[in-house]
C-alpha cells in the first residue's frame, strides 16, 4: 500500500515524504554548516512527530499548518505538487479513502545547512486500518519561520528499505498509476475496483466488483507480481464463484497486454488476450479480446473505468 506519507493521494498512503533544492547544497570551502543548539534539533524532531500526530487524526488544518507558505513536494517518480492548495488537495483525497491510516516517522538524520534551514533524514511507516502497512525512506527540507519550524520541500525517495528487504517495487513501478478507486458505469452492470501495494511492494492488490443487475455481484481479486524465472510481470487472478486464472504480461507504450488461461468455477477452461491502457491520470480502459470457453469464442469485452472522484477527460 505505497502511498506517499506526503502524497498518498497518487495511491493510498504512504510513507515518504520530503526532499528540497537545499539538498545539493554543502558549505562553502572546508568551513563545517551551522550547527545551533541541541534544542533546535530537539524542536525539529517534535515538530515531525506533530505532523504525524496531525496526519493520524486525518486532521486537515493542523497537518497543514506544518507546511510553509510556498511549499513543494516531489515524489518518487519526479512529479511535481507546489503550493499549499495542491498539497492539502492530496491530503484531502488521502484522508477521504484510507480512513483510519496512521503514521510512525522514524528521524534517522538532522543536518543544519544555516541555523534555520535544515534536512532531516528518515523514514516513514504507514499503516492502514486493515493492519497492511508500507515503509519508505524521505528526506526533508525545513526553514524556521517566525520560530517555527516548517516544511518547505519534500521527496519521496524510492523505496530504499523495501529495497534492502528485497522488494520488486522496481519491477512493478511503471503499473503504479492503477493505484486508487476507480469505477465504470455500463448499460447492465456497473464495475468498480481498488488497487494498491501489498506485502512489501512486491505485489499490487487489485479487488474488483461487478455489479450484475438482478444478481449478485461477483468479486474479483487480483496479485499482480514478479516472476523472477520468467523475467516477466505475471498475475494470479481468483473469482467469488470459485474460478481462478493466470496471465503473463508484456508491455506496448501505454498499454499492458496480458494473455491469460483458467479454470472456471464448473471446470470449463478459459483463455484471453486482455489489456490494460492507460489513457491519462483520471481514465484507463481494460479490454479482453480472442476470448475462448472450452475452445469455443465468446465475444469481446471493453471497459473504460474512470478514476473514483474525477471528471472523465
Amino acid at each position: 500500500m505505497r502511498t506517499s506519507v506526503i502524497a498518498a493521494g497518487f495511491v493510498l498512503v504512504v510513507g515518504g515524504l520530503l526532499t528540497s533544492s537545499f539538498a545539493q547544497q554543502r558549505p562553502v570551502g572546508n568551513a563545517p554548516a551551522a550547527q545551533p543548539p541541541s534544542s533546535e534539533t530537539e524542536a525539529l524532531r517534535q515538530a515531525s512527530q506533530s505532523y504525524a500526530e496531525a496526519f493520524n487524526k486525518g486532521d486537515l488544518t493542523a497537518l497543514m499548518a506544518h507546511w510553509s507558505s510556498d511549499p513543494e513536494f516531489v515524489d518518487e517518480t519526479g512529479k511535481t505538487i507546489r503550493g499549499r492548495d495542491a498539497i492539502a488537495a492530496v491530503f484531502k483525497s488521502t484522508f477521504e479513502e484510507s480512513k483510519g491510516a496512521t503514521m510512525k516517522i522514524t528521524t534517522k538524520a538532522v543536518r543544519f545547512l544555516k541555523p534555520d534551514i535544515a534536512i532531516q533524514d528518515g523514514v516513514a511507516r504507514v499503516t492502514a486500518a486493515d493492519g497492511e502497512s508500507d515503509t519508505g525512506g524521505f528526506t526533508a527540507i525545513w526553514m524556521k519561520t517566525d520560530g517555527k519550524w516548517l516544511l518547505s520541500r519534500v521527496q519521496d525517495l524510492p523505496g530504499e528499505d523495501a529495497a534492502a528487504l528485497g522488494s520488486n517495487f522496481e519491477r512493478l513501478k511503471e503499473l503504479d498509476w492503477l493505484l486508487g478507486e476507480w469505477e465504470s458505469e455500463g448499460k447492465q452492470t456497473r464495475v468498480t475496483f481498488t488497487c494498491k501495494w501489498r506485502d512489501n511492494r512486491n505485489f499490487l492488490l487489485i479487488e474488483q466488483t461487478i455489479h450484475l443487475r438482478d444478481q449478485e455481484a461477483m468479486t474479483l481479486t487480483q496479485l499482480i507480481g514478479w516472476d523472477p524465472l520468467q523475467q516477466q510481470i505475471r498475475s494470479w487472478v481468483f473469482d467469488s464463484r470459485g474460478g481462478f486464472g493466470e496471465g503473463l504480461w508484456s508491455r506496448s507504450g501505454n498499454r499492458w497486454d496480458v494473455e491469460s488461461a483458467g479454470v472456471l468455477s464448473d471446470g470449463r477452461s478459459s483463455s484471453s488476450l486482455s489489456s490494460w491502457k492507460y489513457i491519462n491520470d483520471n481514465t484507463c480502459e481494460w479490454s479482453s479480446v480472442d476470448r475462448e470457453i472450452d475452445g469455443r469464442p465468446v465475444p469481446d469485452i471493453v471497459v473504460k473505468y474512470v478514476r473514483k472522484g474525477a471528471k472523465p477527460e
